[in-house]
């Protein structure tokens, strides 16, 4: 199934139209109908995979087409933003996502990266990790990566 037909189906499985673009992409809505154009610009937009909360709201979001550097990309309410590596404990200097975590909050992170997805985006995944492993595959197919689904340990992202 492709990124686009699984996605497809979980909004008409759930019937949940009106939602579609707010909830794929990184909170944003034009309450536009997709089309095929759409679709075909969506590895190039920003699909959020989840929230959690630290003393503020953190996003969590894959981009596509950027490169081949596996990543995620994580959001505070405070303004903070910047990236880490998927597959490998390691922080990643990104254009201007650059800024880090406290350990309280990779603790809390890696707790949420651990949980079961609140949301499916493309395919039952297990654990949010699972999830932007899954998205950073589906939104850069030309740099694919096989992962495990052993989480990093991102407390050592900044040794």
């Amino acid at each position: 199934m492709t990124l686009k037909e699984a996605i497809l189906k979980q909004y008409e499985d759930k019937g949940d139209w009106k939602n579609f673009y707010k909830n794929l992409t990184h909170g944003r809505s034009d309450n536009k109908v997709w089309t095929d154009e759409d679709f075909e610009h969506l590895t190039e937009e920003e699909i959020s995979v989840g929230t959690f909360n630290c003393g503020g709201i953190f996003t969590i979001a894959v981009n596509g087409s950027e490169g081949e550097t596996a990543h995620f990309h994580f959001y505070t309410n405070d303004g903070r933003k910047g990236c880490f590596k998927i597959g490998v404990p390691e922080h990643f200097n990104h254009g201007v996502y650059k800024d880090r975590l406290n350990n309280k909050e990779l603790k809390i992170m890696i707790g949420w990266l651990k949980q079961k997805p609140t949301k499916n985006l493309f395919r039952a995944s297990s654990t949010n990790y699972e999830a932007i492993c899954d998205l950073w595959n589906a939104s850069n197919e030309k740099y694919a990566k096989t992962f495990n689904n052993a989480i990093p340990n991102y407390l050592l992202a900044y040794s």
